[in-house]
């Protein structure tokens, strides 16, 4: 579906509405790990505003605020 894919790549890309977006859509968590950095451009200095529940080497789990 083009609206998840659009909505993925948005999500993954940060931003102020992302997290409230989210949780509108049920979403609790971020999951990023080498699959969705290399299908998105993963804004990391966002992902790093929110909660950090897994960091185990190249995957890292983010929960919504």
């Amino acid at each position: 579906d083009r609206r998840r894919a659009d909505l993925l790549a948005y999500a993954y890309q940060g931003g102020g509405d992302v997290p409230e977006l989210l949780r509108q859509l049920g979403v609790d968590y971020i999951f990023v790990g080498p699959q969705e950095r290399q299908a998105y451009k993963v804004n990391d200095e966002f992902l790093d505003q929110l909660p950090l529940v897994i960091d185990a080497e190249t995957y890292r789990l983010h929960r919504l605020r």
